[in-house]
């Protein structure tokens, strides 16, 4: 996606990521400062799924940013 496409979503947004994923962590950051309603979770201990990992605190970062 490009840096104009993300720039454009006026969506609040939720950006999810384990501090163990192989992704550049530097890679999540920069689309959330792209972002201008966005929020970002970095759960600590997960790879990329963080369900497997961390499914309470993902369903609760979930529910409150949903409220």
């Amino acid at each position: 996606m490009k840096q104009e496409e993300i720039r454009a979503i006026k969506a609040p947004t939720l950006i999810m990521a384990g501090d163990k994923d192989p992704t550049r962590k530097t890679h999540f950051a920069e689309i959330f400062n792209l972002l201008p309603d966005g929020q970002l979770a970095i759960i600590p201990g997960c790879g990329h799924v963080i369900f497997r990992c961390e499914p309470d605190l993902a369903i609760k970062i979930m529910s409150d940013f949903l409220q």
